[in-house]
């Protein structure tokens, strides 16, 4: 018995020393970590926590336990709760309470309990004597921004980025410089205050007018070089803040806008139906919060450029039948939404258009020089036009039931752009983009598309009168619609009103034969589609003078013509019409056109002059190699794309000559609409 006694006293006393015990003990693994924390307490959150968890294995012991265990030691057992300063044990190493208030802060990072940052700073200001210490300093002042974050200070929180940049930083640089020694590494140190100022400040908690900490971002722009940092998130809100897409060193304004981008991108990237709702709406509350952070009218013309951008894209997809979105109901609610901030830019568009910010006070709204103020200007009314084109895409088809309520709308998109057209461009101003008369084209020539369908429908002559008004103002814009002139002459030979087709739409030949702007715009400029251009003054003017006699002809063509198909088939027709005149007769014309409104013009193995000379009788063969560019295929639908998708393209420049040309430009529309 004595012998067992003995026994179980020696596994008593050794069972001290056991590794289970000394684990009890604060790892000194976890106080090397804490002394460059630095390194680490800028990431991500989720990033962070990974970081500590991976620790916490390899070091058998969590963040949490190691602190307890601290705390302990230097309470003398006190543990748990807020932290009281007093209790303290004095005379321990210094470096202990250090550790102790970097490792409650690192949790409080972690999960968010303000807890810990209230213990962190309690526990640091036990070294309030060493604070003239950088490596103190820093951490001082790092938790004291972080506390006013929490209380929403934004005056304080200002005050603390200060000093921290000011007392310590700038400091750390200046002692680097002197004496080639490093107390951190200052790259890590960039890296905290940018995540401070733009993550945890603005996208997080949206603290607003930051503006005295611009120089701090502009500083550390060239300073920071980690790629999985926030090098490239830094370089891209400098980048906002000065230039067209700024809004003059706002601070705010930039973040939000480079994260309202960013998170765009993300949304775009998405194809989880669980998140793309959520990924949809952060892109949305940064672009929204940008807008009311923006000081000056120049800033919210940027951000509702993009804004007006985004809101496109989504509802293109929708018209695409893109299912990720158009099964969610969420999204049908959309298009109502990019109405509204169409409104809101031609707001800020009316308010931007007073005389005297073109003449000179355009500085006054933010713009450096008048070059920005007119981009900016353009940029807005293409971002309006486009999505108000893309609104009325989305509502004439009928993807939903209420298909004459949604027709409405699309006709009230329509006439909203053309009542914007017409107020800005009765005279010739420089704030109305070039591209303005192309889309007033389209959207006249739709909207007599839209009262041409309802014709069939309507007990009144009014719809087909509105039906030929805009078809013939959209020729009169862009005069190459060759299919829009056929299909004026088609409507009034059905219903029997040639009388109106004369008096009305064959003065526009007479008005084209006799412009000067064609011949000298072509003369000056070289494009893909200058021999489209050439037909205006020549070819076109003799399409709308034959266009009632040559419809009769062209309800023969091939059915599976395409809109390109007739288009070059009426031109080939009607140059073949203006030689046979001279010399043929009425028989030979109505067989020569017969032939060629069946031939099928979609055959791209075959040569126009192939497609021709297989149709006509070998008698004609010579004088139809006599007709000028009788071979040309023109490519009207990439000419209308290229127009419709690109403002820059240099036909623009001529369609506004050209519109300005006509001193009585609107007389033909008015009258015909009475």
């Amino acid at each position: 018995m004595k012998i067992c006694k003995i026994a179980i006293v020696l596994l008593l006393v050794c069972a001290v020393y056991t590794p289970a015990l000394a684990a009890k003990e604060p790892s000194n693994k976890w106080d090397n970590l804490l002394d460059v924390a630095y390194k680490f307490t800028w990431y991500p959150k989720k990033d962070l926590q990974d970081l500590l968890a991976k620790k916490a294995g390899e070091y058998e012991q969590g963040l949490e336990e190691y602190q307890n265990l601290v705390m302990k030691e230097l309470t003398k057992g006190e543990n748990g709760g807020r932290v009281n300063p007093d209790l303290f044990i004095r005379n321990k190493p210094w470096k202990k309470y250090y550790r102790l208030a970097i490792a409650q802060f690192c949790l409080f990072l972690a999960n968010d309990n303000q807890l810990y940052l209230e213990n962190a700073k309690s526990i640091l200001s036990v070294l309030s004597g060493k604070q003239e210490l950088s490596i103190v300093a820093f951490w001082h002042y790092l938790f004291e921004a972080y506390s006013d974050l929490v209380k929403k200070d934004r005056d304080a929180f200002i005050r603390s980025v200060l000093h921290l940049w000011q007392d310590v930083i700038l400091k750390l640089e200046v002692d680097e410089i002197f004496t080639g020694f490093e107390i951190f590494e200052t790259e890590f140190i960039y890296e905290n205050i940018a995540h401070l100022i733009i993550t945890r400040a603005i996208v997080q908690n949206t603290i607003p007018d930051l503006y005295p900490l611009n120089v701090i971002i502009l500083s550390v722009k060239e300073k920071l070089t980690s790629e999985n940092g926030y090098k490239n998130i830094v370089k891209a809100i400098a980048e906002r803040m000065h230039g067209l897409k700024s809004d003059n060193f706002n601070l705010n304004f930039a973040v939000s806008f480079v994260e309202a981008t960013a998170n765009q991108y993300d949304f775009e990237d998405e194809k989880s139906s669980d998140l793309v709702v959520s990924k949809y709406n952060l892109a949305r509350v940064y672009y929204e919060l940008a807008l009311s952070w923006a000081n000056t009218r120049k800033g919210k013309a940027a951000i509702l450029t993009q804004y007006m951008g985004f809101s496109n894209y989504v509802i293109r997809r929708l018209i695409d039948g893109d299912n990720l979105l158009a099964a969610n109901p969420f999204f049908t609610n959309l298009p109502g939404k990019g109405s509204k901030l169409v409104e809101d830019s031609m707001v800020l568009y009316a308010q931007l258009s007073k005389p005297r910010i073109i003449k000179s006070k355009f500085a006054a709204e933010g713009f450096n020089e008048k070059s920005d103020y007119i981009e900016a200007m353009h940029q807005l009314w293409d971002s309006s036009a486009q999505l108000l084109m893309t609104l009325f895409s989305y509502y004439k088809t009928d993807h939903r039931s209420d298909r004459i309520r949604d027709k409405n709308i699309a006709e009230s998109v329509l006439l909203k752009y053309l009542s914007f057209f017409h107020k800005y461009a009765k005279t010739n101003s420089e704030i109305v983009p070039d591209n303005a008369f192309f889309l007033a084209a389209y959207a006249t020539s739709e909207l007599s598309e839209l009262y041409r369908q309802a014709m069939n429908y309507s007990t009144e002559i009014k719809i087909n009168d509105l039906a030929l008004t805009y078809q013939l103002k959209a020729i009169e814009i862009f005069p190459l619609d060759i299919i829009g002139i056929l299909k004026l002459a088609h409507q009034t030979n059905q219903e029997g009103r040639h009388n109106r087709y004369r008096k009305y739409v064959s003065p526009l030949a007479l008005r084209l034969r006799a412009s000067k702007v064609t011949s000298i715009w072509l003369n000056n400029h070289s494009t893909d589609y200058n021999n489209s251009l050439a037909m205006i003054s020549s070819v076109i003017p003799d399409i709308i003078d034959n266009a009632c006699f040559l419809v009769n002809f062209l309800r023969n063509s091939v059915g599976s013509d395409s809109e390109e198909s007739v288009y070059n088939k009426t031109v080939v027709m009607i140059k073949l019409l203006m030689a046979l005149k001279t010399s043929g007769s009425e028989k030979i014309i109505n067989d020569a056109l017969s032939s060629i409104a069946i031939q099928d013009f979609t055959d791209k193995n075959k040569t126009v002059n192939d497609i021709v000379q297989i149709a006509l009788p070998a008698d004609l063969h010579v004088l139809v190699n006599s007709i000028p560019a009788i071979e040309t295929r023109y490519r009207s639908t990439r000419l209308k794309n290229e127009l419709y998708a690109s403002p820059h393209n240099p036909i623009h420049s001529y369609l506004r000559e050209l519109y300005y040309e006509n001193p009585n430009r609107k007389f033909q529309l008015e009258s015909l609409s009475k």
